[in-house]
Protein backbone atom coordinates (compact mmCIF):
# COMPACT_ATOMS: atom_id res chain seq x y z
CA UNK A 1 0.00 0.00 0.00
CA UNK A 2 0.96 3.41 -0.68
CA UNK A 3 1.04 5.47 2.70
CA UNK A 4 1.54 9.79 2.37
CA UNK A 5 4.77 9.74 2.26
CA UNK A 6 5.05 7.30 -0.42
CA UNK A 7 2.38 9.16 -2.67
CA UNK A 8 4.36 12.79 -1.87
CA UNK A 9 7.37 11.16 -2.89
CA UNK A 10 5.66 9.83 -6.04
CA UNK A 11 4.17 13.25 -7.24
CA UNK A 12 7.70 14.99 -6.98
CA UNK A 13 8.96 12.17 -9.45
CA UNK A 14 5.96 12.50 -11.78
CA UNK A 15 6.22 16.47 -11.94
CA UNK A 16 9.74 16.20 -12.69
CA UNK A 17 9.82 13.29 -14.91
CA UNK A 18 6.81 14.94 -16.90
CA UNK A 19 9.04 18.09 -17.41
CA UNK A 20 11.99 16.19 -19.02
CA UNK A 21 11.74 16.12 -22.96
CA UNK A 22 12.86 12.84 -23.20
CA UNK A 23 10.22 11.48 -21.24
CA UNK A 24 7.86 13.29 -23.59
CA UNK A 25 9.18 11.95 -26.26
CA UNK A 26 10.11 8.54 -25.40
CA UNK A 27 6.40 7.63 -23.64
CA UNK A 28 4.34 9.74 -25.72
CA UNK A 29 5.64 10.66 -29.35
CA UNK A 30 7.46 7.77 -29.93
CA UNK A 31 4.57 5.25 -30.20
CA UNK A 32 2.74 7.14 -32.43
CA UNK A 33 5.80 7.26 -34.66
CA UNK A 34 6.27 3.32 -34.56
CA UNK A 35 2.85 2.70 -35.41
CA UNK A 36 2.86 5.59 -38.42
CA UNK A 37 6.15 3.48 -39.52
CA UNK A 38 4.26 0.26 -39.50
CA UNK A 39 1.25 1.83 -41.44
CA UNK A 40 4.25 3.03 -44.37
CA UNK A 41 5.48 -0.45 -44.28
CA UNK A 42 2.22 -1.97 -44.66
CA UNK A 43 0.98 0.39 -47.17
CA UNK A 44 4.34 -0.41 -49.32
CA UNK A 45 3.88 -4.12 -48.52
CA UNK A 46 0.25 -3.60 -50.13
CA UNK A 47 1.20 -1.91 -52.69
CA UNK A 48 3.71 -4.41 -54.06
CA UNK A 49 1.24 -7.07 -54.35
CA UNK A 50 -0.79 -5.51 -56.91
CA UNK A 51 -0.34 -7.36 -60.22
CA UNK A 52 -2.87 -5.71 -62.30
CA UNK A 53 -2.63 -6.31 -66.04
CA UNK A 54 0.19 -8.98 -65.88
CA UNK A 55 -0.20 -12.08 -67.14
CA UNK A 56 0.50 -15.84 -66.25
CA UNK A 57 0.07 -18.71 -67.80
CA UNK A 58 -1.83 -22.25 -67.35
CA UNK A 59 -1.80 -25.95 -68.85
CA UNK A 60 -4.04 -28.24 -68.06
CA UNK A 61 -2.81 -32.30 -68.85
CA UNK A 62 -5.90 -33.63 -67.15
CA UNK A 63 -8.38 -35.83 -69.66
CA UNK A 64 -11.47 -34.39 -70.50
CA UNK A 65 -13.42 -36.84 -67.97
CA UNK A 66 -11.23 -35.48 -64.88
CA UNK A 67 -12.35 -32.24 -63.25
CA UNK A 68 -10.19 -31.02 -60.19
CA UNK A 69 -7.90 -29.35 -62.65
CA UNK A 70 -10.93 -27.01 -64.53
CA UNK A 71 -11.97 -26.37 -60.92
CA UNK A 72 -8.53 -25.15 -60.16
CA UNK A 73 -8.34 -22.83 -63.59
CA UNK A 74 -11.89 -21.52 -62.08
CA UNK A 75 -10.93 -20.82 -58.53
CA UNK A 76 -7.81 -19.08 -60.16
CA UNK A 77 -10.43 -16.97 -62.78
CA UNK A 78 -12.49 -15.62 -60.01
CA UNK A 79 -9.28 -14.27 -58.09
CA UNK A 80 -8.30 -12.31 -61.06
CA UNK A 81 -11.54 -10.73 -60.54
CA UNK A 82 -11.92 -10.29 -57.00
CA UNK A 83 -10.24 -6.60 -55.55
CA UNK A 84 -9.04 -8.83 -51.91
CA UNK A 85 -7.27 -11.12 -54.37
CA UNK A 86 -3.00 -10.00 -54.56
CA UNK A 87 -3.51 -11.71 -58.60
CA UNK A 88 -6.43 -9.45 -58.93
CA UNK A 89 -6.74 -8.20 -62.56
CA UNK A 90 -4.07 -10.12 -63.42
CA UNK A 91 -4.57 -11.74 -66.72
CA UNK A 92 -5.06 -15.69 -67.13
CA UNK A 93 -3.81 -17.14 -70.22
CA UNK A 94 -4.56 -20.75 -71.01
CA UNK A 95 -2.03 -22.35 -73.50
CA UNK A 96 -2.47 -25.59 -75.65
CA UNK A 97 0.52 -27.60 -76.73
CA UNK A 98 1.14 -31.02 -78.30
CA UNK A 99 4.09 -32.93 -77.05
CA UNK A 100 5.62 -36.51 -76.57
CA UNK A 101 7.84 -35.49 -73.54
CA UNK A 102 7.84 -33.57 -71.02
CA UNK A 103 11.27 -32.12 -71.09
CA UNK A 104 10.05 -30.34 -74.70
CA UNK A 105 7.44 -29.16 -72.68
CA UNK A 106 9.83 -27.32 -70.70
CA UNK A 107 11.75 -26.34 -73.02
CA UNK A 108 9.16 -24.51 -74.82
CA UNK A 109 8.01 -22.37 -71.70
CA UNK A 110 11.67 -21.37 -71.70
CA UNK A 111 12.00 -20.46 -75.37
CA UNK A 112 8.91 -18.70 -75.03
CA UNK A 113 9.04 -17.37 -71.45
CA UNK A 114 5.84 -18.43 -70.52
CA UNK A 115 6.15 -17.61 -66.94
CA UNK A 116 5.11 -17.54 -64.51
CA UNK A 117 2.65 -20.95 -65.50
CA UNK A 118 0.75 -23.30 -63.39
CA UNK A 119 0.92 -26.90 -65.19
CA UNK A 120 -1.59 -29.32 -64.04
CA UNK A 121 -0.42 -32.39 -64.30
CA UNK A 122 -2.43 -35.33 -65.55
CA UNK A 123 -2.83 -36.97 -62.10
CA UNK A 124 -4.46 -34.10 -60.42
CA UNK A 125 -8.03 -35.45 -59.97
CA UNK A 126 -6.50 -39.01 -59.21
CA UNK A 127 -4.52 -37.83 -56.28
CA UNK A 128 -7.28 -36.31 -55.30
CA UNK A 129 -10.23 -38.99 -55.74
CA UNK A 130 -7.40 -42.14 -54.73
CA UNK A 131 -5.34 -40.65 -51.99
CA UNK A 132 -5.23 -42.58 -49.23
CA UNK A 133 -4.60 -45.37 -51.57
CA UNK A 134 -1.38 -43.42 -53.03
CA UNK A 135 1.72 -43.98 -51.56
CA UNK A 136 4.59 -41.10 -52.39
CA UNK A 137 2.62 -39.08 -54.45
CA UNK A 138 4.16 -36.79 -57.42
CA UNK A 139 3.54 -33.54 -57.46
CA UNK A 140 0.07 -32.64 -59.25
CA UNK A 141 0.71 -29.04 -59.81
CA UNK A 142 3.85 -27.27 -60.77
CA UNK A 143 4.58 -23.62 -60.97
CA UNK A 144 7.21 -22.71 -63.32
CA UNK A 145 8.31 -19.60 -62.95
CA UNK A 146 12.00 -17.17 -62.75
CA UNK A 147 13.70 -17.21 -59.63
CA UNK A 148 12.52 -14.29 -57.88
CA UNK A 149 9.93 -13.19 -59.28
CA UNK A 150 7.05 -11.41 -57.27
CA UNK A 151 4.50 -11.97 -59.26
CA UNK A 152 5.62 -15.96 -59.62
CA UNK A 153 5.53 -16.09 -55.63
CA UNK A 154 2.60 -14.31 -55.49
CA UNK A 155 0.97 -16.41 -58.06
CA UNK A 156 2.45 -19.24 -55.91
CA UNK A 157 0.89 -18.29 -52.68
CA UNK A 158 -2.92 -17.69 -54.32
CA UNK A 159 -2.35 -21.30 -55.98
CA UNK A 160 -1.46 -23.24 -52.37
CA UNK A 161 -4.39 -21.27 -50.66
CA UNK A 162 -6.94 -22.74 -53.20
CA UNK A 163 -5.55 -26.49 -52.71
CA UNK A 164 -5.38 -25.62 -48.96
CA UNK A 165 -9.36 -25.56 -48.81
CA UNK A 166 -12.09 -27.45 -49.85
CA UNK A 167 -12.40 -29.62 -51.93
CA UNK A 168 -8.27 -29.25 -52.94
CA UNK A 169 -7.75 -29.84 -48.77
CA UNK A 170 -6.23 -33.61 -49.60
CA UNK A 171 -3.90 -32.85 -52.23
CA UNK A 172 -0.77 -31.47 -51.37
CA UNK A 173 0.81 -28.76 -53.26
CA UNK A 174 4.17 -30.49 -52.77
CA UNK A 175 7.13 -28.66 -54.84
CA UNK A 176 7.51 -25.65 -57.53
CA UNK A 177 9.61 -25.79 -60.17
CA UNK A 178 12.12 -22.87 -60.81
CA UNK A 179 13.23 -21.78 -64.10
CA UNK A 180 16.06 -19.58 -65.40
CA UNK A 181 17.45 -19.29 -68.97
CA UNK A 182 20.01 -22.06 -67.82
CA UNK A 183 18.60 -25.24 -66.00
CA UNK A 184 15.61 -25.82 -64.08
CA UNK A 185 15.77 -25.60 -60.56
CA UNK A 186 13.64 -27.29 -57.80
CA UNK A 187 12.71 -25.85 -54.86
CA UNK A 188 10.85 -26.25 -51.45
CA UNK A 189 7.70 -24.02 -51.38
CA UNK A 190 7.28 -21.90 -48.16
CA UNK A 191 3.95 -19.78 -49.25
CA UNK A 192 2.97 -17.96 -45.88
CA UNK A 193 3.80 -14.35 -46.40
CA UNK A 194 4.66 -13.27 -42.80
CA UNK A 195 6.61 -10.23 -43.02
CA UNK A 196 4.33 -7.42 -42.36
CA UNK A 197 3.11 -9.45 -38.95
CA UNK A 198 7.01 -9.59 -37.71
CA UNK A 199 7.89 -6.41 -38.99
CA UNK A 200 4.71 -5.35 -36.43
CA UNK A 201 5.77 -7.57 -33.60
CA UNK A 202 8.85 -6.56 -33.93
CA UNK A 203 8.42 -2.79 -34.18
CA UNK A 204 6.43 -3.24 -31.27
CA UNK A 205 8.55 -5.29 -29.11
CA UNK A 206 11.32 -2.65 -29.37
CA UNK A 207 9.12 0.76 -29.08
CA UNK A 208 8.33 -0.76 -25.46
CA UNK A 209 12.00 -1.93 -24.98
CA UNK A 210 13.19 2.07 -26.03
CA UNK A 211 10.72 3.59 -24.43
CA UNK A 212 11.71 3.82 -20.76
CA UNK A 213 15.43 3.88 -21.86
CA UNK A 214 16.08 7.64 -20.99
CA UNK A 215 13.56 7.39 -18.14
CA UNK A 216 15.51 4.33 -16.28
CA UNK A 217 19.51 5.44 -17.33
CA UNK A 218 18.20 8.79 -15.58
CA UNK A 219 16.34 7.39 -12.07
CA UNK A 220 19.09 7.38 -10.16
CA UNK A 221 22.39 9.45 -11.86
CA UNK A 222 20.18 12.51 -12.24
CA UNK A 223 19.97 12.06 -8.09
CA UNK A 224 23.98 11.58 -7.96
CA UNK A 225 24.48 14.51 -10.38
CA UNK A 226 21.93 17.03 -8.67
CA UNK A 227 23.02 15.92 -4.76
CA UNK A 228 18.86 14.94 -4.02
CA UNK A 229 19.35 11.51 -2.99
CA UNK A 230 20.71 12.54 0.57
CA UNK A 231 17.22 14.42 0.81
CA UNK A 232 15.26 11.66 -0.71
CA UNK A 233 17.30 9.05 2.08
CA UNK A 234 16.12 12.04 5.11
CA UNK A 235 12.60 10.91 4.07
CA UNK A 236 10.49 8.66 6.16
CA UNK A 237 10.36 6.25 4.01
CA UNK A 238 12.56 2.63 3.50
CA UNK A 239 14.21 1.66 0.76
CA UNK A 240 12.46 -0.29 -0.83
CA UNK A 241 9.40 2.22 -0.42
CA UNK A 242 11.69 4.89 -2.45
CA UNK A 243 12.24 2.53 -5.01
CA UNK A 244 8.54 1.55 -5.21
CA UNK A 245 7.59 5.10 -6.05
CA UNK A 246 10.24 5.05 -8.71
CA UNK A 247 8.95 2.21 -10.00
CA UNK A 248 5.27 3.17 -9.69
CA UNK A 249 6.61 6.68 -11.50
CA UNK A 250 7.91 4.54 -14.83
CA UNK A 251 4.56 2.35 -14.68
CA UNK A 252 2.53 5.43 -15.02
CA UNK A 253 4.19 6.52 -17.57
CA UNK A 254 4.40 2.85 -19.24
CA UNK A 255 0.68 3.11 -19.14
CA UNK A 256 0.34 6.05 -20.73
CA UNK A 257 2.14 4.88 -23.45
CA UNK A 258 0.38 1.53 -23.71
CA UNK A 259 -2.98 3.61 -24.10
CA UNK A 260 -1.31 5.66 -27.13
CA UNK A 261 0.02 2.59 -28.60
CA UNK A 262 -3.39 0.56 -27.99
CA UNK A 263 -4.84 3.29 -29.19
CA UNK A 264 -2.72 3.41 -32.51
CA UNK A 265 -3.47 -0.25 -33.04
CA UNK A 266 -6.68 0.01 -33.26
CA UNK A 267 -6.70 2.81 -35.86
CA UNK A 268 -3.92 1.58 -37.87
CA UNK A 269 -6.29 -1.85 -38.19
CA UNK A 270 -9.47 0.13 -38.83
CA UNK A 271 -7.68 2.03 -41.92
CA UNK A 272 -5.23 -0.59 -43.27
CA UNK A 273 -8.45 -3.41 -43.09
CA UNK A 274 -10.99 -0.75 -44.89
CA UNK A 275 -8.06 0.35 -47.59
CA UNK A 276 -6.68 -3.49 -48.05
CA UNK A 277 -9.63 -5.48 -46.97
CA UNK A 278 -8.62 -8.92 -46.19
CA UNK A 279 -6.16 -9.39 -48.54
CA UNK A 280 -4.23 -12.21 -49.44
CA UNK A 281 -0.72 -11.79 -48.91
CA UNK A 282 -0.95 -9.23 -46.49
CA UNK A 283 -1.23 -9.80 -42.83
CA UNK A 284 -3.66 -7.79 -41.63
CA UNK A 285 -5.59 -7.89 -37.54
CA UNK A 286 -8.84 -8.25 -37.03
CA UNK A 287 -9.29 -5.56 -34.54
CA UNK A 288 -12.32 -6.21 -31.70
CA UNK A 289 -12.33 -5.17 -28.18
CA UNK A 290 -10.43 -8.78 -26.73
CA UNK A 291 -7.64 -7.72 -29.34
CA UNK A 292 -7.61 -4.40 -27.89
CA UNK A 293 -7.44 -5.37 -24.67
CA UNK A 294 -5.03 -8.36 -24.85
CA UNK A 295 -2.37 -5.73 -26.68
CA UNK A 296 -3.01 -3.38 -23.96
CA UNK A 297 -2.42 -5.86 -21.24
CA UNK A 298 1.05 -7.10 -23.43
CA UNK A 299 2.18 -3.35 -23.72
CA UNK A 300 1.91 -2.84 -19.92
CA UNK A 301 3.51 -6.08 -18.48
CA UNK A 302 6.20 -5.87 -21.01
CA UNK A 303 7.40 -2.10 -20.33
CA UNK A 304 7.33 -2.80 -16.63
CA UNK A 305 9.29 -5.79 -16.41
CA UNK A 306 11.36 -3.39 -18.70
CA UNK A 307 11.19 -0.35 -16.37
CA UNK A 308 11.79 -2.89 -13.17
CA UNK A 309 14.37 -5.48 -14.55
CA UNK A 310 16.27 -1.83 -16.15
CA UNK A 311 16.01 -0.36 -12.46
CA UNK A 312 17.47 -3.50 -11.14
CA UNK A 313 20.66 -3.42 -13.41
CA UNK A 314 21.63 0.33 -13.28
CA UNK A 315 20.31 1.04 -9.64
CA UNK A 316 24.13 1.56 -8.31
CA UNK A 317 25.86 2.66 -11.67
CA UNK A 318 26.52 6.70 -11.71
CA UNK A 319 27.23 7.30 -15.43
CA UNK A 320 24.27 8.06 -17.64
CA UNK A 321 25.95 6.67 -20.58
CA UNK A 322 27.02 3.54 -18.56
CA UNK A 323 23.67 3.32 -17.11
CA UNK A 324 22.41 3.72 -21.09
CA UNK A 325 24.55 1.02 -22.33
CA UNK A 326 24.12 -1.31 -19.10
CA UNK A 327 19.69 -1.14 -20.25
CA UNK A 328 20.44 -1.70 -23.82
CA UNK A 329 23.08 -4.68 -23.49
CA UNK A 330 20.73 -5.96 -20.41
CA UNK A 331 17.20 -5.65 -21.21
CA UNK A 332 17.31 -4.98 -24.86
CA UNK A 333 20.09 -7.44 -26.49
CA UNK A 334 18.39 -10.59 -25.02
CA UNK A 335 15.08 -9.25 -26.74
CA UNK A 336 16.87 -10.08 -30.26
CA UNK A 337 18.01 -13.12 -29.76
CA UNK A 338 14.77 -14.30 -28.16
CA UNK A 339 13.02 -14.63 -32.00
CA UNK A 340 15.74 -16.61 -33.44
CA UNK A 341 15.66 -18.94 -30.35
CA UNK A 342 11.90 -19.30 -31.00
CA UNK A 343 12.86 -19.96 -34.73
CA UNK A 344 14.86 -22.50 -33.99
CA UNK A 345 13.12 -24.50 -31.61
CA UNK A 346 9.42 -23.49 -32.25
CA UNK A 347 6.78 -22.66 -29.78
CA UNK A 348 5.64 -25.85 -28.62
CA UNK A 349 9.30 -27.39 -27.65
CA UNK A 350 11.15 -24.08 -26.13
CA UNK A 351 11.30 -25.14 -22.30
CA UNK A 352 13.60 -23.08 -20.51
CA UNK A 353 13.71 -20.32 -23.28
CA UNK A 354 10.33 -19.40 -21.54
CA UNK A 355 11.89 -18.10 -18.86
CA UNK A 356 13.03 -14.71 -20.84
CA UNK A 357 9.98 -12.87 -20.53
CA UNK A 358 10.34 -11.17 -24.79
CA UNK A 359 9.17 -15.01 -25.74
CA UNK A 360 5.70 -14.82 -23.56
CA UNK A 361 5.48 -10.86 -24.88
CA UNK A 362 6.15 -12.11 -28.84
CA UNK A 363 3.63 -15.18 -28.53
CA UNK A 364 1.16 -13.45 -26.69
CA UNK A 365 1.15 -10.96 -29.67
CA UNK A 366 1.89 -13.61 -32.36
CA UNK A 367 -1.49 -15.82 -31.09
CA UNK A 368 -3.99 -12.43 -30.47
CA UNK A 369 -3.06 -10.61 -32.98
CA UNK A 370 -2.63 -12.90 -36.05
CA UNK A 371 -4.47 -16.26 -34.49
CA UNK A 372 -4.93 -17.98 -37.96
CA UNK A 373 -1.00 -17.68 -38.16
CA UNK A 374 1.45 -21.03 -38.24
CA UNK A 375 3.55 -18.84 -36.18
CA UNK A 376 0.77 -18.81 -33.44
CA UNK A 377 1.16 -22.52 -32.78
CA UNK A 378 -0.39 -23.06 -29.35
CA UNK A 379 0.89 -24.38 -26.53
CA UNK A 380 -2.43 -25.95 -24.25
CA UNK A 381 -4.28 -26.46 -27.72
CA UNK A 382 -6.18 -23.49 -25.62
CA UNK A 383 -6.24 -19.92 -26.42
CA UNK A 384 -7.43 -19.45 -23.08
CA UNK A 385 -4.68 -21.54 -21.57
CA UNK A 386 -2.53 -20.08 -23.39
CA UNK A 387 -3.06 -16.39 -22.52
CA UNK A 388 -3.00 -17.37 -18.80
CA UNK A 389 0.45 -19.33 -18.96
CA UNK A 390 1.84 -15.99 -20.82
CA UNK A 391 0.39 -13.38 -18.36
CA UNK A 392 1.91 -15.79 -15.59
CA UNK A 393 4.97 -15.94 -17.04
CA UNK A 394 4.99 -12.12 -17.41
CA UNK A 395 4.02 -11.48 -13.55
CA UNK A 396 5.96 -13.77 -11.77
CA UNK A 397 8.94 -12.36 -14.34
CA UNK A 398 8.06 -8.51 -12.84
CA UNK A 399 7.82 -10.36 -9.09
CA UNK A 400 10.85 -11.48 -9.32
CA UNK A 401 12.47 -8.64 -10.78
CA UNK A 402 10.94 -6.03 -8.49
CA UNK A 403 12.35 -8.16 -5.77
CA UNK A 404 15.94 -8.10 -7.38
CA UNK A 405 15.58 -4.13 -7.50
CA UNK A 406 14.57 -3.49 -3.89
CA UNK A 407 17.64 -5.83 -2.75
CA UNK A 408 20.03 -4.28 -4.48
CA UNK A 409 19.41 -0.98 -3.27
CA UNK A 410 18.49 -1.82 0.22
CA UNK A 411 22.55 -3.36 -0.03
CA UNK A 412 23.99 -1.01 -1.63
CA UNK A 413 26.84 1.04 0.63
CA UNK A 414 26.34 4.14 -0.79
CA UNK A 415 22.75 4.57 -0.26
CA UNK A 416 23.10 3.77 3.37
Amino acid sequence: MFNKQMLSLLKIEFLKSIRTKSNIFMFIVLPVLIWLLIFGFTHQNANKIGFAGEEFYIFNLESDTDHMGDLLIERLQKLTESNVSIIYQSIMVPINYEFTELSNFYDYVRRNGLTPMVLIHQNFSQLYNEYSDIKDPVANVELLLLQDSDFGNAIQYVVSNILDSSPFTLVKYEHAVSINYNEMVDQSVNVEDTSNQQMIIFLSIYAILLAPTFFIAHTFTDEREKMTIEAILTLPLTKSEIITAKIANGTIFGLIFSLISTLCLGIFAIVVNSEFGNREGLSTIEISMGVVLIYFLFSSLTIFIAISLGIALIVTVKDKKVAEQAYIIGIMFPAVITPILMDIYGSGQMGLIYLLPWTHSIQLLNKFLYPHSSSSELIFNSLIFDLIFHVIGLISIITVSLWFAIRRFEKNDEYN
